[in-house]
């Protein structure tokens, strides 16, 4: 199968068919399903932020091409997640099509659209949705806010042949810990039983300039990469700050030894630190409220002299608010710390520092 050169033509077409949405997208994949003959699937999966616009991206556009001609497919609609509402003004709760979206955590939210397209004739078809601008909060890539979101799958049309694009299996979200290996494995299936292959890529729409691998050299730990044969992904033990790192996948598909096809896969890294602290140093960490209006109470039995700091970071590990540092001696430590008024509602994360040892933990801040 030969890759059509399309990329002049696809952004054109991509911004004078689809208007430009929302600035929330974290990760991405879609597929493509041969239901019958001509007749095929798409599945768009998108991970948003609902802090920005997801909440109201009901249903998005993709373009499909046909041997290099391109179709638009407006407004195929959000089918996952609870039924829309009258408490939810910005969906279409006229039609059962439109769903609310899937909550995954806090306000990240899962997106699932679906819809069905018969190609004219065979030969190469290929479908992509593109959103303008990325989630804000990407360490690994300097303006994302500039940055369009790009998810496509490619594959031959054949002749009396079954050929699907590979399936997404697994999502896309995935949490790590600083100084333990990172795996991510069995995330796509093919359902034609084609072989697939899996290289590392430059996100789509991402000037390399302005896009970093998630390396040892920049982040610490071992070497980041995957493997070109079981699409497993490793990254040995990172010291990363904090935060989510962005990173794509290259998927081929071939038949018989020759490639048919391929997809392009968009996933997040959410590093975190260590969830507990040693037990002879402190036990019994509570945080409260959370979700949090104006203050957050610490709690934590200290069994040894330590000096105890709380820093409020971002989701990019900036650090936005220090709450406390303070030397502490053993038994019961209680405190209350204020909250910035400036700081907008979101996700945050508070660091808690006792001595040398490092926890986190998740906070909502909604006033």
């Amino acid at each position: 199968m030969r890759k059509l050169s399309y990329a002049l033509l696809l952004v054109a077409t991509l911004f004078s068919m689809t208007p430009l949405q929302a600035a929330d997208i974290l990760a991405g994949f879609v597929s493509a399903r041969q239901v019958s003959g001509l007749e095929y699937e798409f599945t768009a999966t998108i991970w948003t932020n609902d802090y920005h616009q997801s909440f109201k991206r009901c249903a998005i556009d993709l373009v499909v091409f046909h041997n290099g001609t391109p179709t638009s497919i407006n407004n195929v609609p959000r089918v996952n997640g609870p039924a829309p509402t009258w408490s939810n003004p910005n969906c279409n709760i006229a039609t059962s099509l439109y769903k609310a979206g899937e909550v995954v955590k806090g306000p990240i939210r899962k997106n699932v659209y679906q819809t069905r397209y018969t190609f004219p004739g065979t030969g190469t078809g290929k479908v992509v949705f593109q959103s303008f601008a990325r989630e804000i909060n990407l360490i690994n890539l300097t303006l994302p806010e500039l940055t369009n979101f790009n998810a496509e799958t490619e594959f031959d049309i054949i002749d009396g042949s079954n050929n699907s694009s590979p399936q997404l299996d697994l999502d896309l979200l995935r949490p790590a810990t600083s100084g333990q290996v990172f795996n991510f494995v069995d995330y796509v299936s093919d359902p034609d039983g084609d072989d697939l292959t899996y290289a590392i890529r430059v996100p789509g729409n991402v000037n390399m300039n302005n896009y970093n691998y998630p390396s040892a050299a920049l982040y610490g730990g071992g070497a980041y990469g995957v493997d070109a044969n079981t699409g497993e992904v490793t990254w040995n033990t990172p010291t990363a700050p904090v935060g989510l790192f962005l990173v794509s996948i290259e998927i081929t598909s071939s038949r018989n030894g020759s490639a048919i096809g391929f997809s392009h896969l968009d996933f997040v890294i959410e590093m975190d630190i260590g969830a507990s602290l040693p037990t002879d140093l402190a036990s019994g960490l509570q945080v409260s409220p959370n979700p949090a209006q104006d203050q957050l109470a610490l709690n934590l039995d200290v069994h040894q002299a330590a000096t105890v700091s709380a820093d409020l970071m971002d989701l990019s590990g900036r650090k936005v608010q220090q709450l406390l540092n303070t030397a502490v001696g053993t038994g019961s430590f209680q405190e209350v710390m204020d909250l910035d008024a400036a700081l907008s509602n979101g996700l945050y994360l508070l660091k808690l520092t006792v001595n040398d040892a490092i926890v986190t933990r998740k906070v909502m801040i909604q006033r």
